[in-house]
């Protein structure tokens, strides 16, 4: 049995009607994904390694389709895959492949396709994961991602967080995830959507505030993807990490860079939440977020949220950025197993800002346990609390 690690991808809401995704596009394998993609080009990863993934499974919140039904499927090299699942038309609840598998090798393209026919009403997909096997090493990959509307204005520095969502801002400590387990990423690649910038352009890792040895130069005008395939960063406990986007050419053009994706070596995965621009809740409130997702994303109700293991793993180091906190008292933050809060547990205090870790505890998932965030500031009676950053090893 090989290395096993979850994928996990959270559509964020933003479509017509409220929904989550359109009736037809495309996502990536792991990070937030606000809209359906229209171009596989901007979402696909490229792989660094052989993996086989497995276990394809969507949830579904609602659906009001009427007449059509929706397929998702695994894509490799631009065809279909292995895997695949058929939502009937007004069906909801969990959706999931347990029979076929795909085996990916080193330099094959992959990314994961919604399609339907055409009616005007929106289903709501809330989470798609996957099981990636690396056949007993330990490799794999992590992703963030956005829509074309992540703009970057000429001659700015910024700064993006590692996961969730591939949006930069000015302030690079709200971006900063601080690892406890060694890692060490390698094949830095990103995809420019677009670049009307009459000027060049450098992506680059970070390593506790200061440039890591991984970059990309994107030249004036130039779109497509970019990848670092010689340097390598190793990141030990306490030690920081986030992208840096230095963005040249003329005032009033921009560069749009939809995707950013690395391969890291460890026993641990990070499945974090990830936006720059934050996570706000208000008080008095309850509420659950995806393991891997981004663009202020969060339910009511804990259902949506959730995502399937089915794998054992073990899940530690429960780590949240807290960027802003007007609210009036404490904040309960914890990671979620099937309905309840395990020991992974952090406290914000009223109007503390900062990081905060719960680093003792381990939570054990079995194959159907089901996984996710809790936001809890029910004790609060004003004010608002904002996270960029939320996430276990």
């Amino acid at each position: 049995m090989g290395q096993k690690y979850l994928l996990v991808t959270a559509p964020g809401r933003g479509y017509s009607g409220g929904g989550k995704a359109s009736l037809f596009g495309f996502w990536p394998l792991a990070g937030n994904w606000p809209l359906a993609a229209i171009s596989a080009f901007v979402v696909r990863a490229t792989m660094r390694a052989s993996y086989t993934l497995s276990n394809l499974l969507v949830t579904v919140s609602s659906n009001p389709l009427t007449t059509m039904d929706v397929d998702v499927r695994f894509i490799v090299n631009g065809s279909p895959g292995n895997q695949s699942v058929t939502i009937p038309f007004g069906a909801t609840g969990t959706f999931e492949d347990t029979t076929n598998s795909d085996s990916l090798a080193d330099g094959d393209t992959a990314y994961t396709d919604v399609t339907a026919g055409n009616e005007p009403a929106v289903i709501e997909l809330e989470v798609c994961s996957y099981i990636l096997d690396s056949g007993g090493i330990q490799d794999y990959f992590t992703i963030c991602a956005k829509e074309y509307d992540t703009q970057q204005a000429a001659n700015a520095t910024t700064y993006s967080t590692l996961f969730g969502t591939s949006r930069f801002g000015s302030t690079e400590a709200d971006t900063q995830y601080i690892f406890r387990q060694s890692i060490t990423y390698r094949n830095l690649y990103c995809y420019v959507y677009y670049n009307d910038l009459q000027g060049a352009s450098t992506l680059r890792s970070r390593k506790n505030g200061a440039n890591g040895n991984q970059s990309v130069s994107i030249a004036s005008g130039a779109t497509g993807a970019f990848e670092d395939t010689v340097n390598t960063d190793d990141y030990v406990a306490g030690d920081t990490g986030n992208y840096q986007a230095v963005v040249g050419g003329m005032s009033g053009r921009f560069i749009a860079i939809s995707l950013v994706s690395m391969h890291g070596t460890s026993a641990a995965r990070n499945s974090a939440y990830g936006d720059v621009t934050g996570l706000t809740i208000g008080w008095g409130l309850t509420e659950f977020v995806a393991l891997e997702s981004g663009q202020g994303t969060t339910e009511a109700t804990e259902s949506p949220a959730q995502c399937k293991a089915r794998g054992q793993f073990i899940a530690r180091n429960l780590f949240c950025r807290v960027i802003a906190n007007n609210l009036d008292e404490a904040t309960t933050i914890a990671l979620r197993k099937d309905g309840s809060s395990m020991d992974a547990v952090v406290t914000v205090g009223a109007g503390a800002t900062g990081t905060f870790e719960e680093t003792a505890s381990i939570t054990k998932t079995n194959p159907g346990s089901l996984l996710c965030y809790l936001v809890d500031t029910e004790g609060s009676t004003a004010g608002l609390l904002t996270i960029t950053l939320l996430g276990v090893e």
